[in-house]
């Protein structure tokens, strides 16, 4: 019968690493991705730029984090698309048909 070697310990663990402590926070801002949402022409960009670099995954992600920041009944009036279209979207499986896209990108 072959004796089979047992594999090794670990040789370092995260208790051995000194800790590092970080810079001073006095030059940084709070970022409040609601302002930014909140403004049109850069989510208008972002959009563009993801269908652009091919990257629906970005596009969804992009989309979603916008009607999260609307009032989902308005969009959906101004899209004329159903309130449930947009709750739908915002599922992390949608995949949401290209009229639903484009009435979506014309109501931003």
């Amino acid at each position: 019968m072959i004796r089979r070697k047992t594999s090794a310990g670990r040789g370092k663990s995260w208790k051995d690493m000194p800790v590092i402590k970080l810079k001073s926070t006095a030059g940084l801002k709070p970022f409040d991705s609601k302002k930014a949402l909140a403004d049109r022409d850069k989510v208008a960009m972002a959009l563009a730029e993801s269908i652009m670099e091919g990257d629906q995954e970005a596009f969804l992600e992009i989309m979603a984090a916008y009607i999260e920041n609307l009032n989902k009944a308005g969009l959906a009036r101004e899209a004329h698309i159903g309130r449930k279209t947009i709750y739908r979207i915002l599922d992390k499986e949608a995949n949401p048909r290209l009229g639903t896209i484009m009435a979506f990108m014309q109501a931003v």
